[in-house]
Protein backbone atom coordinates (compact mmCIF):
# COMPACT_ATOMS: atom_id res chain seq x y z
CA UNK A 1 0.00 0.00 0.00
CA UNK A 2 1.77 3.52 -1.10
CA UNK A 3 1.04 6.32 2.01
CA UNK A 4 1.38 9.41 0.10
CA UNK A 5 1.01 13.05 2.88
CA UNK A 6 1.48 16.36 1.46
CA UNK A 7 1.93 19.11 3.84
CA UNK A 8 0.48 22.17 1.81
CA UNK A 9 1.82 25.27 1.07
CA UNK A 10 4.45 27.20 -0.88
CA UNK A 11 7.24 25.69 1.21
CA UNK A 12 5.23 22.44 1.82
CA UNK A 13 6.53 18.97 0.74
CA UNK A 14 5.04 15.30 0.43
CA UNK A 15 5.93 12.36 1.29
CA UNK A 16 5.52 8.62 0.60
CA UNK A 17 5.53 5.70 2.45
CA UNK A 18 5.72 1.42 0.24
CA UNK A 19 7.18 -1.10 0.92
CA UNK A 20 9.06 -0.46 3.47
CA UNK A 21 11.06 2.38 2.05
CA UNK A 22 10.19 6.29 2.44
CA UNK A 23 10.04 8.96 -0.17
CA UNK A 24 9.96 12.83 0.45
CA UNK A 25 10.00 15.61 -1.71
CA UNK A 26 9.48 19.14 -1.59
CA UNK A 27 6.04 20.57 -3.22
CA UNK A 28 6.84 21.81 -6.86
CA UNK A 29 6.01 25.41 -7.00
CA UNK A 30 5.28 28.02 -10.00
CA UNK A 31 7.03 31.33 -9.26
CA UNK A 32 5.86 34.03 -12.23
CA UNK A 33 8.02 36.81 -11.06
CA UNK A 34 4.57 38.08 -9.62
CA UNK A 35 2.85 35.51 -8.40
CA UNK A 36 3.59 32.06 -6.84
CA UNK A 37 1.22 29.12 -6.57
CA UNK A 38 1.44 25.25 -6.54
CA UNK A 39 2.15 23.16 -9.55
CA UNK A 40 -0.72 21.08 -9.85
CA UNK A 41 0.71 19.31 -13.20
CA UNK A 42 3.91 18.58 -10.67
CA UNK A 43 2.31 17.52 -8.04
CA UNK A 44 0.33 14.54 -10.37
CA UNK A 45 3.06 14.04 -11.64
CA UNK A 46 4.71 13.14 -8.45
CA UNK A 47 1.50 11.09 -7.75
CA UNK A 48 1.73 9.07 -10.85
CA UNK A 49 5.07 7.72 -10.03
CA UNK A 50 4.90 7.62 -6.54
CA UNK A 51 1.62 5.03 -7.23
CA UNK A 52 1.42 3.54 -10.06
CA UNK A 53 -1.09 2.44 -12.24
CA UNK A 54 -2.45 -0.87 -10.76
CA UNK A 55 -1.46 -0.10 -7.41
CA UNK A 56 -3.52 1.06 -3.93
CA UNK A 57 -2.12 4.64 -2.60
CA UNK A 58 -4.13 6.52 -0.45
CA UNK A 59 -3.31 10.41 0.22
CA UNK A 60 -3.41 12.04 3.37
CA UNK A 61 -3.23 15.64 3.65
CA UNK A 62 -2.88 17.94 6.45
CA UNK A 63 -6.22 20.24 7.17
CA UNK A 64 -5.11 23.49 7.05
CA UNK A 65 -7.44 26.03 7.91
CA UNK A 66 -7.66 30.42 7.79
CA UNK A 67 -7.49 31.55 11.24
CA UNK A 68 -9.56 34.73 10.78
CA UNK A 69 -9.38 37.85 13.24
CA UNK A 70 -10.75 37.17 17.08
CA UNK A 71 -8.67 34.04 16.86
CA UNK A 72 -8.69 34.00 20.66
CA UNK A 73 -5.30 36.38 20.74
CA UNK A 74 -3.45 33.97 18.41
CA UNK A 75 -1.81 34.52 15.35
CA UNK A 76 -4.16 34.94 12.33
CA UNK A 77 -3.42 35.01 8.55
CA UNK A 78 -3.10 37.48 6.60
CA UNK A 79 -5.86 38.41 3.67
CA UNK A 80 -2.53 37.44 1.65
CA UNK A 81 -1.98 33.72 3.17
CA UNK A 82 -5.19 33.06 3.61
CA UNK A 83 -5.98 33.34 -0.15
CA UNK A 84 -2.59 31.10 -0.98
CA UNK A 85 -3.54 28.75 1.81
CA UNK A 86 -6.92 27.77 -0.11
CA UNK A 87 -5.87 28.39 -3.47
CA UNK A 88 -2.91 25.65 -2.71
CA UNK A 89 -5.96 23.74 -0.73
CA UNK A 90 -7.97 23.55 -4.36
CA UNK A 91 -4.86 22.96 -6.17
CA UNK A 92 -4.47 19.77 -3.96
CA UNK A 93 -7.79 19.11 -3.96
CA UNK A 94 -8.20 18.63 -7.95
CA UNK A 95 -4.98 17.14 -8.47
CA UNK A 96 -6.62 14.58 -5.84
CA UNK A 97 -9.39 13.99 -7.95
CA UNK A 98 -7.75 14.04 -11.61
CA UNK A 99 -5.36 11.33 -9.75
CA UNK A 100 -8.73 9.21 -8.37
CA UNK A 101 -7.00 9.75 -4.79
CA UNK A 102 -9.75 10.06 -2.32
CA UNK A 103 -8.02 12.50 0.75
CA UNK A 104 -8.34 11.92 4.17
CA UNK A 105 -7.53 15.48 5.78
CA UNK A 106 -6.13 15.44 9.27
CA UNK A 107 -5.40 18.11 11.20
CA UNK A 108 -2.07 19.29 12.53
CA UNK A 109 -3.53 18.97 16.27
CA UNK A 110 -4.32 15.87 15.30
CA UNK A 111 -1.46 13.86 14.17
CA UNK A 112 0.98 15.85 16.04
CA UNK A 113 -0.86 14.68 19.47
CA UNK A 114 -0.63 11.07 18.20
CA UNK A 115 3.35 11.37 18.36
CA UNK A 116 3.23 13.47 21.33
CA UNK A 117 4.78 17.30 19.39
CA UNK A 118 1.77 19.09 20.84
CA UNK A 119 3.17 22.04 22.56
CA UNK A 120 4.15 22.16 25.87
CA UNK A 121 2.91 25.88 26.41
CA UNK A 122 0.76 28.03 24.65
CA UNK A 123 3.73 30.67 24.36
CA UNK A 124 6.31 28.01 22.72
CA UNK A 125 7.43 28.97 19.25
CA UNK A 126 5.68 26.88 16.31
CA UNK A 127 9.63 26.84 15.21
CA UNK A 128 10.17 24.86 18.07
CA UNK A 129 7.44 22.22 17.38
CA UNK A 130 8.45 22.29 13.78
CA UNK A 131 12.21 21.42 14.74
CA UNK A 132 10.75 18.74 16.79
CA UNK A 133 8.96 17.29 14.87
CA UNK A 134 12.17 17.53 12.53
CA UNK A 135 14.04 15.46 15.25
CA UNK A 136 11.37 13.00 15.27
CA UNK A 137 10.83 12.09 11.72
CA UNK A 138 15.27 12.14 12.01
CA UNK A 139 14.84 9.28 14.91
CA UNK A 140 11.46 7.32 12.83
CA UNK A 141 13.06 7.66 9.19
CA UNK A 142 17.28 7.63 9.75
CA UNK A 143 17.59 6.87 5.82
CA UNK A 144 15.83 10.50 5.20
CA UNK A 145 19.28 12.00 7.23
CA UNK A 146 20.34 13.87 4.10
CA UNK A 147 16.46 14.74 3.09
CA UNK A 148 16.10 16.19 6.60
CA UNK A 149 19.61 17.63 7.25
CA UNK A 150 18.73 21.46 7.36
CA UNK A 151 16.36 22.93 9.82
CA UNK A 152 14.56 24.60 7.01
CA UNK A 153 13.68 20.52 6.11
CA UNK A 154 10.82 20.65 8.32
CA UNK A 155 8.38 19.97 5.97
CA UNK A 156 9.62 17.20 4.76
CA UNK A 157 9.74 15.84 8.23
CA UNK A 158 6.28 16.76 8.94
CA UNK A 159 4.89 15.28 5.54
CA UNK A 160 6.40 12.02 6.66
CA UNK A 161 5.43 11.81 10.31
CA UNK A 162 1.81 12.98 8.36
CA UNK A 163 2.28 9.73 6.24
CA UNK A 164 3.09 7.60 9.10
CA UNK A 165 -0.26 8.45 10.71
CA UNK A 166 -1.44 7.59 7.99
CA UNK A 167 -0.11 4.58 7.57
CA UNK A 168 -1.24 3.92 11.66
CA UNK A 169 -4.40 5.08 11.62
CA UNK A 170 -5.79 4.53 7.95
CA UNK A 171 -4.36 1.23 6.68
Amino acid sequence: MNVIAIDPGMEGAMARLAHGRCSVSDLPVIDTGLDKYLDGRGIYDRLLNWVPVGEVGILIVEDVRVRAQGNGGRAMNTMHSQTSLMRSRGIIEGVASVARLPITWVTPQKWKRHFGLKRDTDDEKTNVTKEKSRQMALQLFPSMTMALARKMDQNRAEALLIARWGQATQT
